[in-house]
């Protein structure tokens, strides 16, 4: 059987940053599997309820459409407690 073992000095910053993305990797990886298999749908039925909802869906336009997709995407990272920021150095 293969084995790897991943070494980490927690007392340097950069190792710790490491460290904590390693530990991380698979609520990302959780994450980007939702983003790409879910959030369009989800997306594409919030957007037709609002176009459908009287009085309201002739407001509807493409900046909406982004602005549904982004929520959509910051709230499945937020779910999962992943701060990009955290992880981009």
């Amino acid at each position: 059987m293969a084995k790897a073992t991943l070494e980490f000095d927690l007392n340097d910053p950069e190792d710790r940053r490491e460290f904590e993305l390693v530990n991380k990797s698979r609520d990302i990886a959780l994450a980007l599997w939702e983003i790409v298999h879910n959030t369009k749908k989800s997306v594409e039925w919030k957007i037709e309820a609002a176009i459908n909802e009287p009085n309201t869906g002739d407001g509807i336009d493409a900046y909406d459409g982004i602005e549904e997709v982004y929520e959509a995407i910051y709230e499945i990272l937020n779910d999962r407690g992943i701060k990009i920021d955290d992880y981009i150095y």
